[in-house]
This record gives structure tokens, sequence and C-alpha cells, in this order.
């Protein structure tokens, strides 16, 4: 709003925390707009989930916690810092004028660490269980579009499968396999007459590593999207399976095993709850989970996320949500330049409004 350096900024921005607001109707708002502008009728919905830190300090924060910080984070050293710690749930569209598709955000709602849970004496939600009712929440708004769940291995759980599995129109879920995870084969038909409960599972199969290192296991030549935009060449080993973890039912799965020919990188798995979708797909749409990042960096950089003075009451969730709309629209114009197009926007008012009218664009 070109207030960043007006000394009673705070002013403006009690309306955040006083007046009452309704994100999820925001939310719900974006998402229409976001299909209605960018995705054709029948073209698959593709979100990407991830949680990210904003760090933040103060008293009155009420949501404020310790977290590991995934940036300041080594694979030897883990660094822990204090404050908000979103799920951002995220749209993947293609733009006419991008080479690449552009995640857009949709929903960011609060992580609390386990001690400030207690202490607001509510129950501990997981980021998984935050994913859960994001994912339901989805479904709800758009009950007949097919929807792709992407998410990396902090997202990997039975759990959540499960959610995506058993709606009335199933969510396929794609993400990352646990190197801990107990695959096991379908149950052999059992004799008629036999008493006593059915099994769930067969045989045990070979864990991840006894697979890549086996000389039996068939791989396939494919080149798939990687990394910076490019393509790859890459061997491909896959199967079906039921992910069995105690106390739930088993989740069928198709896996997916991807090693590099010239040896560039460790061999990585990945798994999907639609076991008729195609292994280089699986690998593809994991590949575009990346596009989250540069979503995270443009909402620190441009937009000032970790430097916010908003600290009491739900100001700090409202001013994500504005957030998330603000990078929308400004994508939704065209403008390559955001941070650029922001710092004209604070200054012109009237084009700012502009942005809010009904527009159209041509659809891939």
């Amino acid at each position: 709003m070109g207030l960043a350096h007006e000394r009673h900024c705070t002013t403006y921005h009690g309306v955040l925390n006083r007046a009452p607001w309704a994100a999820l109707a925001l939310s719900r708002t974006l998402l229409t707009l976001l299909c209605a502008t960018f995705l054709a009728d029948g073209a698959p919905l593709v979100l990407l989930i991830d949680d990210t830190l904003e760090r933040r300090g103060g008293r009155t924060i009420a949501w404020k916690g310790r977290f590991r910080d995934p940036v300041r984070s080594t694979g030897g050293k883990t660094v822990t810092s204090i404050g908000l710690r979103w799920v951002c749930l995220m749209v993947l569209i293609p733009v006419p004028w991008s080479t690449r598709p552009w995640a857009l955000p949709l929903l960011s709602v609060p992580a609390l660490a386990p001690a400030t849970s207690q202490k607001q004496g509510k129950r501990h939600r997981t980021t998984v269980d935050r994913a859960d009712v994001l994912i339901r929440l989805v479904r709800r708004w758009q009950p007949e579009r097919e929807i792709v769940l992407v998410g990396d291995g902090g997202y990997a759980a039975v759990s959540l499968g499960q959610t995506c599995r058993t709606r009335r129109h199933p969510v396929t879920f794609c993400s990352r396999l646990r190197t801990d995870a107990a695959l096991y084969d379908p149950p052999l038909p059992q004799p008629p007459r036999k008493r006593g409960p059915k099994p769930k599972k067969g045989a045990r199969q070979p864990r991840r590593a006894t697979r890549v290192a086996d000389a039996a296991t068939v791989w396939t030549a494919a080149t798939v999207p990687w990394y910076g935009g490019g393509t790859k060449e890459v061997d491909l080993a896959t199967g079906t399976a039921l992910w069995h973890r105690s106390g739930l039912d088993p989740l069928p799965i198709r896996w997916v095993l991807v090693r590099c020919p010239q040896q560039s990188f460790r061999p990585l798995a990945f798994f999907c709850t639609d076991e008729d979708v195609a292994p280089a797909q699986i690998v593809a749409w994991y590949v575009s989970r990346w596009q989250i990042e540069s979503c995270h960096w443009l909402r620190d950089m441009t937009f000032g996320e970790d430097r916010s003075r908003l600290r009491s009451g739900p100001a700090p969730q409202i001013m994500a949500a504005f957030r998330n709309l603000a990078l929308t629209l400004i994508r939704r114009a065209g403008t390559p330049e955001i941070a650029a197009y922001r710092r004209h926007l604070s200054t012109h008012p009237a084009a700012a409004l502009r942005l809010l009218r009904p527009k159209t664009h041509s659809r891939r």
C-alpha cells in the first residue's frame, strides 16, 4: 500500500486483527478465479503442499514456536529458529507467457509446535494432519474436477494417502517413498471355509536398497522433465504394493525407483496412490513440486514475510491470505517482474484496483 516507511504503519494494520475476516472464503474465491482463468474444462487440478518458516519473535505472537530451519540447517547440523510455521497449499498452473508452470498460493494455515498447542489448550496437529484438512476442503470446493496432490517426504504418510484414496471422487497423491516403508504383496486367496479374520497383506517385498542392488530388477530407460526446466535421461523401475503401517489399513500404491546412468545422483524412490499412472508421470509430478520453493522465495523477499510487523490476534494469518491474493493477481496480470510491479502498485492505487476486474487469458 506504499506505507512501509510510515511511522505509524501498524495503525493501518489494526483492521486485520480487529475486524472479522473469512480467510477460507477468500481462498475458495481465489481457487475459483484460478480455475476459471488458467485451467481448461476437464484439466486436472495439480496442488503442491509444503511448509515454510516465517522467522519472527515477539511476546504477543500467540502461534510462535521453535522449529527446524530448513534453510540454515545442513545434513550434519540442525539449526532451529523461532517463528511461525505455515502449511502452504499452492496450485500448479500453466500460463501462456511462460515455458514453465507457476505455483500460485491458495491456502496458508499455521502449524503449531507441540508446546504451543499445549499452552493454548488445543489438540496438537502435525503438518500431515493439516494437509488432511486442506485436501478435504479443496475436494469439497471442487467436487468433480480431477485433483493431484504432490508433497515432499515430510507428507509421505499412509493416513494422508488413505484420506485421498477414500474420497467419493479420489484424489491422486504423489510423494517421496520413505526409506522405512514396509511394502507387501496382496494377500493370497483364502480357502472358502477357513475361519478367522481375512489377511490384509501378503508376503513382504524387498527393501528399496535391495531392489536397486538386485541384478534381476528390470530397468527401463526414459526421458523425464527435470529440475531447471530441462529433461534428463534416467532409468526407471516400477511395481505395485501395499504400504502397511500398524493400526491402519494397507495403502495400495505404485512405487517408482529412479537412477541415473551417469550416477550423478543417488537412486530416488517415489510413490502414487493411483496404480494406473505411468511411472514417468509420477516423476514429472514430483519434479514440478520445486516451483513451490520459488513461491516461498517471492513471499519472503518481495513481500517481506519475515519483516512483517503483525503480531497479535489473527492478523498474521489474514495477512498471509492477502499475500497469496496479491501474488496471484500480479501473476494473473502477466508481468515478469514481480518486485518492480509491486513497487509500481504501491504508488498507483488505481492500477491495483484494476487487477480485481474480471479478466481471462487464452488457455492451453
